[in-house]
């Protein structure tokens, strides 16, 4: 089906468009109105266009937003003058651009396989071609030479061409090629390059440029996690600025340490499960500025003594090894989490192990550990302290048959409530929980609240959404489906502080059904007044449930970065939530 835009003259004759606005003027009127100011800017977001469109009529269109629809060919060469274009979350498979005076290209989300220009976009600045089906990035790239931000991830692409980073012209500052099939990166020139921020995880990359950190001395971020590397480059001297280093679930060994204690400026360092076995005080004496160590999954059977002389860390993982003792962490001020579950410890001194600070401790699965219950007790006067046993062997055993129901009788849930935590953004923590398992007495409401980037509309959301479900239940027209309206219900709730904040939610709501099953009526009469428990999930956002049932997990709701509660001044219609599912 072919929307040749004339797509634009769906509107009538008597309607005008004034920068994408849909006016309506009485025809008797036009002779007295000013000539049409020319049409330069176009949002066509969350319609139905589909099938190819053909934009040819509009050639002063400075602006075009048509993202949200099921476009599958798009030709906008015609269009000169076009600066900004977005066009993701559609099913584009080929996109023809002028590319004269592109600034701007978001073409995210789509089926895309081959873009072309007209004339090679020499102005543009940004571009964002993630969750395609590229296998190659286009040619016409290596004359982009004001490109500073390049989105590629989660594509297909093999191989990149060296011209890409290595003409003289190269400017780009951030490269994202996450989530491709690169097996390798290409050689770096002797030159400095002006790249900040690369990500590469995910990729089947073997090893990087012998040069590559003398090349990229002003990197700050590099994320090279799920790859096939062995080693890193050898870094000489100290002028690399790596704040952040991610390399996780590779096969690094220990040779990689001669190259990492050359990066003092580290803040953050990942080097979780790979085939580390040891970890020299010499490069703690050197990262003096890190905060975050992750050095979980590996082989390591002790740790460096001179851990609590780092004056900044916060956060030490370092779960899932081999240590057999804990060096004294009392000293440091700045640690708030320490993991060290499924070790081999027999024996910890509390006392001297847990900082003033420490917030979360974590000594599950080390099955000989065994801790002084008296400097267990001492410790727990000196500060308020939750714990919590997850061996599951004090834990008293659910029941095997259903409860008795007893409709004016408090007792106990026959569910037993567990507790999840994470460090999260180190700067700030943005989930906030809603955990009651006696709500109304009898029935369970659980919840999970990501914001992201701040935790006000998380803490807000906990506190209303159980007067929320409450008043949604009792509508008739749609008590069926209250957990969906109870969302929709709380996007309104949030007024103006839901304008600029979005917020990932799952909602599990646990409670009888109303009516006995046919089911249960083969069942003694003392149970068979027990109605079934019914578990309710509703999700918005990228969050997720998951079922774990006889040893399987079973995805509840799928999430969906594309739709988050809030957000309103950029999406004005409400978003859809998924229809809550039933589960028995």
């Amino acid at each position: 089906m072919v929307n040749n835009m004339r797509s634009m003259t769906l509107f009538q004759r008597n309607d005008s468009l004034r920068n994408g606005h849909l006016q309506h003027r009485d025809a008797s009127q036009k002779s007295d109105e000013k000539p049409d100011i020319p049409l330069t800017k176009v949002n066509l977001r969350g319609n139905q266009l589909k099938g190819s469109i053909i934009l040819g009529n509009y050639g002063l269109l400075t602006q075009l937003d048509v993202s949200e629809n099921s476009i599958e060919v798009m030709d906008l060469s015609a269009l000169d003058k076009l600066e900004t274009i977005q066009c993701c979350r559609n099913s584009l498979r080929e996109l023809t651009l002028s590319g004269r005076n592109l600034h701007s290209l978001i073409a995210g989300n789509n089926n895309l396989t081959k873009i072309s220009v007209r004339a090679t976009p020499t102005n543009l600045k940004h571009m964002d071609l993630s969750f395609n089906c590229l296998q190659e990035l286009p040619d016409w790239l290596v004359g982009c030479h004001q490109l500073r931000t390049l989105y590629a991830n989660n594509n297909q692409i093999h191989t990149i061409s060296e011209h890409l980073l290595n003409n003289e012209h190269a400017t780009i500052q951030t490269l994202h090629l996450a989530y491709n099939q690169l097996t390798s990166f290409p050689p770096m020139v002797k030159r400095k390059l002006p790249l900040q921020k690369l990500y590469l995880q995910c990729n089947l990359i073997e090893d990087l440029p012998e040069n590559f950190f003398i090349a990229c001395e002003r990197l700050t971020i590099l994320n090279v996690s799920s790859n096939k590397l062995m080693t890193l480059p050898i870094i000489f001297g100290s002028s690399c600025s790596l704040e952040r280093l991610y390399a996780t679930n590779n096969s690094l060994t220990d040779r990689v340490l001669d190259s990492l204690i050359c990066l003092p400026r580290l803040r953050v360092l990942h080097l979780g499960y790979n085939l580390l076995t040891t970890m020299p005080e010499t490069c703690i004496s050197c990262w003096g500025d890190l905060e975050e160590l992750v050095i979980s999954g590996n082989k390591l059977r002790h740790l460096p003594e001179n851990l609590a002389n780092m004056a900044n860390l916060r956060v030490l993982r370092v779960h899932s090894n081999q240590l057999q003792s804990v060096p004294s962490l009392g000293r440091t001020i700045t640690l708030r989490v320490l993991d060290l579950a499924h070790n081999q410890l027999d024996k910890v001194n509390i006392a001297s192990l847990v900082p003033r600070n420490l917030q979360f401790l974590d000594l599950s699965g080390n099955r000989q550990l065994q801790v002084d219950a008296q400097q267990l007790q001492a410790c727990r006067t000196q500060r308020p302290m939750a714990l919590v046993d997850v061996s599951g062997k004090n834990r008293p055993s659910l029941p095997t048959a259903p409860l008795p129901y007893q409709e004016h009788e408090d007792y106990e849930p026959c569910w037993k409530v567990g507790f999840a935590e994470t460090s999260g953004c180190l700067p700030k923590l943005c989930i906030a929980q809603l955990r009651l398992p006696a709500f109304c007495n009898s029935e369970g409401l659980f919840g999970l609240f990501d914001g992201e980037s701040g935790n006000g509309v998380p803490n807000l959301l906990v506190k209303a959404i159980p007067k929320i479900l409450l008043e949604e239940r009792t509508v008739k027209e749609t008590a069926n489906d209250y957990m969906k309206y109870t969302l929709l219900s709380a996007h309104r709730e949030l007024k103006q502080r839901g304008q600029q904040e979005a917020v990932n939610v799952t909602l599990c709501h646990i409670a009888r059904s109303r009516l006995p099953t046919e089911a249960m009526s083969y069942l003694p009469q003392t149970v068979a007044s027990g109605r079934k428990f019914i578990l309710r999930v509703a999700t918005v956002g990228e969050s997720s449930a998951v079922l774990i049932k006889h040893n399987r997990c079973v995805l509840l709701n799928k999430g969906s970065p594309s739709r988050k509660l809030g957000l309103s001044a950029n999406f004005p219609l409400l978003c859809l939530i998924r229809r809550c599912r039933r589960w028995y």
